[in-house]
């Protein structure tokens, strides 16, 4: 099923006062929407990412983060990639929450294939959104640019459970370039290297996700 698509520019989506430090540029950024969800984004919005190739622990993690952030009214954005990615999307929507799915594909593409009933139901109760229109090459700059997009709609970044030189990373450092706070699960991350740069720049270990929540902007319901 192809779905209804609408356009929006990113300062539209997270509203004035979540893109005042952003340039023109990137204010207007078009973005192809599909799906429910008010415009501006309802708050606070999160960004959960992590690996693809997840392991055991860190899916469970991902899982009750998601939950507990969904039931304290809390939208879960991610990037619909295969590993902890779905398992946020899955879980806010098994929790009744609202989630936010960005795109490093055309909204008419689904990428990874398995995940093509997810993005349905995102599409129809949630939203999905993408900068790259129809027809669009997927290509791996564009995970990279989505990286950046996810950062800007979004208040906060959790890391629950990456490896060097992953997409996550660089997800990271554009958060902490915006000035956003980046926090990163302790238990499955304290022992690798790549963490030690990131709490010089500013971001910060946790382990219990009540320490996120109360450190957010007021909550702005869904209807």
């Amino acid at each position: 099923m192809i779905p209804k698509i609408y356009h929006s520019t990113l300062a539209d989506l997270a509203g004035p006062k979540d893109t005042k430090t952003l340039s023109d540029k990137d204010k207007k950024l078009r973005l192809y929407c599909a799906g429910r969800l008010p415009i501006p984004l309802p708050t606070p919005r999160v960004a959960i990412v992590g690996s693809r190739k997840a392991s055991p622990k860190g899916t469970t993690a991902a899982y009750l983060i998601s939950q507990y952030l969904a039931e304290h009214h809390i939208l879960v954005a991610s990037g619909l990639a295969e590993g902890i990615d779905t398992t946020a999307h899955k879980a806010t929507i098994e929790t009744h929450g609202h989630t936010l799915a960005v795109l490093a594909t055309p909204i008419d593409q689904v990428y990874p294939q398995k995940n093509y009933g997810l993005q349905q139901v995102i599409i129809q109760n949630h939203l999905a959104v993408s900068q790259f229109p129809s027809g669009t090459q997927i290509k791996p700059e564009n995970f990279l640019q989505r990286n950046q997009t996810l950062a800007q709609l979004t208040h906060t970044s959790i890391i629950i459970e990456a490896k060097q030189q992953s997409g996550s990373l660089n997800h990271a450092r554009h958060t902490l370039k915006l000035g956003h706070p980046l926090y990163i699960y302790h238990p499955l991350n304290q022992n690798q290297p790549w963490t030690k740069p990131l709490i010089t720049a500013g971001a910060v270990f946790f382990t219990d996700p009540k320490d996120i929540t109360e450190k957010l902007p007021n909550n702005s319901k869904t209807a």
